[in-house]
C-alpha cells in the first residue's frame, strides 16, 4: 500500500516545531498530543458564546503584562517537545514563544459531552505539569 507525504508526516511523532510548522491544507484544527496530531471538532454556538464570556470578565480583570488569549493560542513546554493543546481561554504574563505559550497562569476549558472526560483527566493533568499555572478553570 503506498502512502503519501501527508500520512508518512502524521504517523511519525512531532515536535511542537514540526507541528506548528506543518498545514494539511484544510481548515481543520489539531491539537498534538505526544506527538500524535489530534483533530479537533468546531465549537457549537453555545461553546463559543460562554468563552466569549468568559474571556470578556477576565479581559477586565487582566492587568498588563498578563493577558488573555482565546482559542488561537497554545499551550506547550518548549518546541522539543511532542504535546501542544489549545485551551478555550489561557492567561500569561509573559510574552508567548511563536505559536505557543510556555508560561500560562490560567486556564480556561469549557466542557462539552464529547471532551469532559479528556478535559478532566488528561489535558488537566497537562496543564498542571506548568509551574507557572494558578489555577484552572473548568466549566
Amino acid at each position: 500500500m503506498a502512502m503519501n507525504a501527508a500520512s508518512e508526516r502524521t504517523e511519525r511523532r512531532m515536535t511542537v516545531a514540526e507541528f506548528l510548522a506543518w498545514n494539511d491544507g484544510t481548515e481543520t484544527r489539531y491539537e498534538l498530543v505526544n506527538g500524535m496530531l489530534v483533530a479537533m471538532n468546531q465549537p457549537a454556538i453555545r461553546h463559543a458564546l460562554v468563552c466569549d464570556n468568559i474571556g470578556r470578565a477576565l479581559e477586565r480583570q487582566v492587568r498588563p503584562p498578563c493577558r488573555v488569549f482565546r482559542a488561537i493560542a497554545g499551550v506547550a513546554h518548549g518546541e522539543d517537545d511532542r504535546t501542544w493543546r489549545e485551551p478555550d481561554l489561557v492567561v500569561t504574563c509573559k510574552r508567548p514563544a511563536e505559536g505557543f505559550i510556555a508560561e500560562p497562569r490560567f486556564v480556561v476549558e469549557v466542557l462539552s459531552p464529547s471532551t469532559e472526560r479528556e478535559d478532566r483527566t488528561v489535558k488537566l493533568d497537562f496543564y498542571e505539569s506548568f509551574p507557572t499555572l494558578e489555577a484552572v478553570l473548568l466549566v
